[in-house]
């Protein structure tokens, strides 16, 4: 299925891409329409399934995209950011409720992503080849690793959902998440500045593990941006009201400054700590992946047989 979206021009794909979100949104919205549990089994399954079917396309769609073909401006990304915000309150409030708001994490997550990919796995003209292969070397593992990525983000994004509609009662320490996820982001972020500034600060400006540097910084870049998550969900509040999505809203109900603030806003930010761990863990593998491989004293030979 890669395969064959890839060969589709962007226009395509991105009229694919809100055609499965809107039949998302339709599925979430007609799985409260229907009282027999067949019908909402059937309708919670069918959206589930589009769901993730949105995920895929949206990364296949973002990857033809200037964010993962050249060097996207801080600007672009922002705009952007905040375009697709607008696009699903427009659709939760089209549909008179809160639930497809469930989906904007796994949106701009994908779209940080890419824009930390197009900013910060990069070469530069006066790179040696070696440097070049080593690149190469990073962005073949991490397309290969990208399928596993989503599929991992997925079930993160929808063992959630199982708490958050009411499936399952909410654990007594599901607050204590924004705690866990300040201190593993506050200790990455230590980690990658002392790696950097110690074994690599002092390497020279065209040696094997100089081209680690930019990847290191989009790697801190993660984790402050986590980190301010994180920061934020513990200022508004650690203790998770999930009543709103459980039992749904009425149209003037679900966008009042109350819900959004004490439910909403809550949930999709927690929401977005649960499933910014794939995309944070999978880079920093993959940067201990290239460290290590280049200390060992791998030939351009042997990277072009890595590639």
């Amino acid at each position: 299925m890669r395969k064959w979206l890839a060969k589709r021009n962007l226009k395509t794909l991105a009229v694919v891409t809100f055609m499965a979100l809107g039949v998302t949104a339709a599925f979430i919205y007609f799985n409260d329409v229907f009282q027999s549990l067949l019908w909402k089994s059937l309708t919670a399954v069918a959206a589930i399934l589009f769901s993730f079917l949105f995920l895929f396309v949206s990364n296949v769609t973002l990857q033809k995209t200037n964010f993962a073909k050249k060097k996207a401006s801080g600007f672009l990304f922002f705009m952007t950011f905040l375009f697709i915000i607008v696009i699903y309150f427009v659709v939760s409030y089209l549909i008179g409720r809160n639930d497809a708001l469930l989906l904007l994490p796994l949106s701009e997550l994908l779209l940080y992503w890419m824009y930390i990919k197009g900013n910060f796995i990069e070469t530069q003209p006066n790179d040696s080849e070696q440097v070049k292969l080593r690149v190469e070397s990073l962005k073949s593992y991490l397309y290969q690793r990208t399928d596993f990525m989503l599929i991992l983000v997925f079930v993160l994004a929808v063992l959630p959902l199982f708490f958050i509609k009411g499936i399952l009662p909410i654990p007594p320490t599901f607050g204590a998440l924004y705690y866990v996820s300040l201190t593993v982001y506050a200790v990455i972020f230590s980690v990658v500045t002392a790696f950097g500034v110690l074994g690599l600060g002092r390497g020279e400006a065209n040696s094997p593990n100089a081209v680690l540097k930019r990847p290191l910084l989009g790697l801190a870049h993660m984790c402050v941006a986590f980190f301010l998550v994180c920061l934020v969900g513990t200022v508004l509040g650690v203790n998770v009201d999930t009543s709103l999505f459980a039992t749904g809203t009425t149209l003037g109900k679900a966008f009042s400054w109350e819900t959004l603030g004490v439910g909403v806003i809550r949930i999709l930010l927690i929401e977005s700590i649960i499933i910014s761990f794939p995309f944070t863990l999978v880079y920093l593998y993959a940067i201990l992946r290239t460290s290590l491989l280049g200390s060992t004293g791998s030939t351009g030979k042997t990277w072009r047989a890595q590639l």
